[in-house]
């Protein structure tokens, strides 16, 4: 009536006191130790927050190896030289970085552009949005075996509260899409439908 559990251990990434009675270990050792699992160890639950004595056995014991960062690393990833690949990470950090930024100063700038303008949408217009969106919704969770009530419950929030803050997204989003089109307007910028378009399912994601 033992209760025996095999589970992988990273060490420094479990609990100070199991990660000290491993140190020195090696494979096929035994041992006997009193071990206080935290309240949120998640390997058992009927094991967390209690004092028990624990007889540990260590099965197998593996460590990552990195590669080396060298020419030959750089060319199983196509680039001749190790420098031209830092080269490409550095520029793609560089990149993402700006994105980051750009995203933070638009929708800044998008708050405040609302704020300052009056953008009347009717009503059917942000509404197909939403029931597009909702749509699209429960479409995923039933991909991935799930309900749109669980994708409620998961954010604790009724359906009812769920569709409204789908909903009023979506009269956000339009309104966004048609403050693009109007500022267009006044600088003549010429946008077809298909900007508009792209700009509500850019908001929307």
């Amino acid at each position: 009536g033992e209760d025996v559990k095999r589970f992988m251990v990273i060490v420094g990434q479990t609990f100070g006191q199991l990660d000290q009675a491993l140190v020195g270990m090696r494979p096929s050792d035994e041992k006997v130790v009193n071990l206080t699992f935290p309240s949120d160890f998640e390997e058992g639950s009927e094991w967390a927050g209690k004092m028990m004595e624990c007889s540990l056995r260590l099965e197998s014991l593996s460590r990552v190896e990195i590669p080396e960062a060298d020419d030959a690393f750089a060319q199983t990833y196509g680039h001749s030289t190790i420098d031209s690949l830092k080269e490409l990470i550095r520029s793609q950090l560089r990149a993402n970085r700006e994105q980051i930024v750009d995203e933070i100063v638009t929708e800044r700038l998008f708050a405040e552009l609302l704020k300052a303008s009056r953008v009347e949408v009717p009503d059917n217009m942000w509404e197909s949005v939403y029931q597009a969106r909702l749509e699209e919704i429960e479409e995923e969770q039933e991909r991935r075996g799930s309900t749109f009530e669980a994708l409620a419950a998961a954010q604790n929030l009724s359906v009812e509260e769920l569709r409204e803050r789908i909903r009023a997204e979506a009269e956000e989003q339009v309104k966004r899409a048609l403050l693009v089109r109007d500022v267009a307007k006044q600088e003549n910028i010429e946008l077809t439908e298909d900007d508009i378009a792209f700009q509500v399912r850019r908001f929307a994601a």
